[in-house]
């Protein structure tokens, strides 16, 4: 274990100091736990990112007009080839 110092406010300490006395614990105990809890959670990017996936599974899977991922990027490149050979045939004539 690494012994690290921290500054807290007058009312931190004593709520911490209420919270360790009611679940017979310590104040370095129950800091330890919250830091654990945290650090457990995913952070918001992450969690973000995860609901954006499923939101996309999910509607994916729901309408037939939308296309998978894949479908979707090749048709994107589909396009810009032909809007690439295109550009190109006008600037040759």
């Amino acid at each position: 274990m690494k012994r690290t110092q921290i500054y807290l406010g007058e009312n931190q300490d004593g709520e911490l100091s209420r919270r360790a006395k009611a679940r017979g614990c310590t104040k370095s105990e129950l800091i330890r736990t919250a830091i654990d809890h945290l650090l457990d959670e995913p952070d918001d990017e992450s969690a973000r990112l995860t609901r954006f996936k499923e939101a996309l599974e999910v509607a994916g899977g729901a309408a037939p007009y939308l296309s998978t991922g894949v479908d979707y990027v090749a048709d994107i490149r589909r396009g810009d080839q032909r809007r690439d050979e295109e550009t190109a045939r006008h600037r040759s004539a």
